[in-house]
């Protein structure tokens, strides 16, 4: 076993079964990070406003995927769509105040849930934590792309 592969699978058997857990911060962060509420995010983040192109290419989603969430969202009164004034071709998606509502208390919700665990594992500690997270998420997608060349 190579010298890092021990630590490689001890950051897997710790991470993993986080994303697991329903009420784990970490299961919070991925579905912030997906699906409806990055959308809501997403149009809030573009000033309320974006196209279904626009939401894919930020998502990482088809288009496809992007019009089945958005037919949910505005079944659900989230969000409406209309004709773009200068491109008739184009669709506007907009969030509504209901949208914007339960965006904002996702996000404060988790916001919360972080700000307590960093904040039991100290100022020194959280900002250590965040930018050695920086760092490994450089080189580790530094890596991944160069294997894709």
């Amino acid at each position: 076993m190579k010298k890092f592969d021990k630590i490689a699978q001890d950051f897997l058997k710790t991470i993993v079964p986080e994303f697991r857990k329903p009420k784990a911060t970490m299961n919070f962060l991925y579905q912030f990070s997906k699906g409806e509420t990055f959308v809501l995010r997403t149009l809030i983040e573009n000033d309320g406003c974006a196209t279904p192109t626009f939401l894919a290419s930020k998502l990482g989603a088809s288009t496809a995927r992007i019009a089945a969430l958005l037919k949910t969202l505005m079944e659900k009164g989230l969000v409406t769509h209309s004709i773009d004034k200068i491109d008739k071709r184009k669709k506007i998606i907009t969030i509504t105040p209901l949208g914007e509502m339960i965006a904002k208390e996702r996000l404060s919700s988790i916001t919360v849930n972080i700000a307590e665990s960093f904040e039991k594992m100290g100022e020194e500690d959280s900002m250590n934590f965040i930018e050695l997270l920086k760092k490994y998420i450089q080189i580790s997608e530094g890596e991944l792309n160069d294997k894709k060349k």
